[in-house]
Formats: structure tokens, sequence, C-alpha cells
């Protein structure tokens, strides 16, 4: 097999980012383009488990194969404006699609990201899904992300501490 460790591990241990924080600081943040490389800034992935999710967050899965952006009920409205053109989480459960053609500071950093991980596979396309918290596709967030666990050997976290 070909494939590199850093595209394998995403299918055993999937990269979970915040975007709920992406606009509150002036300066450069993941989504921007480092001016010098001319590349985009990625964070640090968090954990990905129940655990580490806000009530409030927004949040980028990619675990290979889709990349997935999880709506938390919480979310405030600013940010459902600035990437999905709504302006509640009611109104985005009507439409749960990621748009194409915003002109938001949000969306084009997400975009971006979005951008930078498909182009980390090598030409393999990652199709965007929205996935809202207590909506009919949250099941998927159940298979990749682990549930809380004060188990100090538990896997998933110590991949995230070695990776």
């Amino acid at each position: 097999m070909n494939t590199p460790v850093n595209i394998m591990s995403n299918s055993w241990y999937i990269k979970v980012f915040e975007l709920h924080n992406l606009l509150n600081s002036d300066q450069p943040t993941a989504g921007d383009i480092y001016e010098e490389t001319e590349k985009v800034i990625l964070d640090a992935n968090i954990p990905a488990n129940f655990k580490f999710l806000k009530e409030n967050g927004l949040y980028l899965l990619d675990d290979n194969d889709t990349i997935y952006i999880y709506v938390k009920k919480g979310c405030d409205p600013v940010l459902l404006n600035e990437l999905f053109g709504v302006e509640s989480f009611e109104e985005l459960e009507q439409s749960p699609y990621f748009p194409e053609g915003l002109e938001t500071t949000l969306f084009y950093k997400v975009n971006n990201i979005i951008d930078a991980l498909r182009k980390l596979k090598n030409s393999s396309y990652q199709s965007v899904r929205v996935v809202l918290e207590n909506g009919p596709m949250e099941i998927f967030m159940t298979t990749l992300l682990y549930e809380n666990s004060d188990d100090k050997d538990h896997y998933p976290l110590f991949l995230h501490n070695i990776y």
C-alpha cells in the first residue's frame, strides 16, 4: 500500500477542528493564508471525543472520506449567518446543506481549510456534509467520535497525544 501515514491515520482516528473561534482574533487564524508560503493555516485538532465539544460549538471533522461540519444547537447565530447564510439553528434545520459562494470571512476561511485538507489527500475529493445536533445525520457522529471516558488508556486519546 502506498498511502501516506498521515492520510491512513485519518481512517483510524479522525481530525476534529474547532471553527467557532475563527472570527475571534485580529491575528491570522486557521483558514487564513500565510503570506510567506501561500499555504493555508491549519489549527491543531482536538481529540475526537464528545467531552471536548462545547455546547455552542461549530466543528469540522475529517475522516478521510468525507468532511463533516457539525453544528451544535447553541452555535452563535453570527457564525451560522457567516457560514450558512441563515439567521438561526432552526432556519438551518430547514436546509442543512453547505452553501456555495457566500462572501463572508468565516465562509472563506472554512473553504480554505476544506481545500487544504483535500489537497493533502492527493486528488481525493471529499464531499462536505452538514450534521446538526439532534438531527437525523447525528448518528454519524457517534461512529466518528468517542464517548466520554476516564480510562487513561483510551486508545483515541492516546493517538491524539502522539499524533
